[in-house]
């Protein structure tokens, strides 16, 4: 066993969806080692400013260790594969905000609104979700 290989996508994560991220264990000519069933592999946030949560030690099933992460906080965010003895692989990508879906109009407390009188003012808040 030689090095760990990211092969999961790197496109835009969603916050709020989710992704399975792959690491393959490989040998010293790269090749998929298809009989490792025992290696831990730990991915784990290497810098960034965007979060996923959901990120723990895997352990390889024929060769392949995979985590399932849901995006978070939004921005650029690299990910570590490690596991002892092997060397390491990082992956970057985005994590993007959810597209808008409403507006939510409570009062300045964040609760309903009351019945108000015309002419007279009151405080609303506006809330994106």
């Amino acid at each position: 066993l030689h090095a760990l290989t990211f092969t999961s996508v790197t496109t835009d994560l969603t916050s709020g969806s989710t992704r399975d991220l792959t690491a393959e264990v490989r040998d010293a000519d790269n090749n998929l080692v298809t009989s490792d069933n025992s290696t831990s592999v730990t991915f784990s946030k290497d810098s960034g400013t965007g979060t996923v949560s959901g990120l723990g030690a895997h352990t390889a099933a024929s060769g392949i260790a995979t985590d399932t992460v849901t995006g978070a906080t939004a921005g650029s965010i690299t990910l570590r594969a490690h596991a002892t003895g092997l060397t390491d692989d990082t992956q970057t990508f985005n994590v993007v905000h959810a597209a808008l879906d409403h507006f939510a109009v409570t009062n300045g407390s964040g609760g309903n609104i009351a019945t108000q009188t015309a002419g007279t003012p009151f405080t609303v808040q506006v809330t994106a979700q």
